[in-house]
Order: structure tokens, then C-alpha cells, then sequence
């Protein structure tokens, strides 16, 4: 998933509940944190379908600067249907931000 594309979702969701009405220097402070957010829930809920060998490149990735790019091409390479995993998981997420 490209950080922009996670960044507009968690924005549009955010602006249900008002987050548009903030500053743009609020809105600029706060919104990189829900994307972090919801980056960390995604990678905890793709953490079960990891094999070890997977779990141990993971752990090297974490540690370094890894990019949007690459952290999509580790997913798609680790985790049977991905794509479909992590859609359930950003719309969980949606849901949490909703409430």
C-alpha cells in the first residue's frame, strides 16, 4: 500500500469526525500519527501469516528506514492474499477511528 493512499483513507476518515474543520498546521502535526497508526495495525495483524524465515527478514526491516515501496513488496511476497488481508484490516481500523 503507498503511504499517500493510507494517508488519504485515514485523512477522509478523520474528516467525518472533523478533522478538516482543524488547522492545516493541526492537521499536518496530527495526521502522520494515525498514519503510523494504522501502519503498526497493519503489520501486527500480517504478523500470523509470517513464516519464520519472513518473520526474521521482517525484524531486519523494521529495524532499518524501509520505505511504503518496500514494505508493500515484502507483504505481497509474505502474505497469501494481502491485499485482501489488509483491506479488512485498514476498514477495522475505519471503523475504530468512526466510533
Amino acid at each position: 500500500m503507498q503511504k499517500d493512499l493510507l494517508r488519504n483513507l485515514v485523512f477522509n476518515v478523520l474528516a467525518e469526525r472533523g478533522f478538516n474543520k482543524l488547522s492545516e498546521e493541526e492537521q499536518d502535526k496530527m495526521l502522520p500519527q494515525f498514519v503510523s497508526a494504522l501502519e503498526r495495525r497493519l503489520g501486527v495483524d500480517m504478523l500470523p501469516y509470517l513464516t519464520e524465515e519472513s518473520a526474521e527478514e521482517f525484524a531486519g526491516m523494521v529495524e532499518k528506514n524501509t520505505s511504503a515501496d518496500e514494505w508493500y513488496a515484502f507483504w505481497i511476497k509474505n502474505v497469501p492474499e494481502f491485499e485482501e488481508k489488509a483491506k479488512k484490516s485498514i476498514l477495522e481500523f475505519a471503523e475504530e477511528l468512526r466510533s
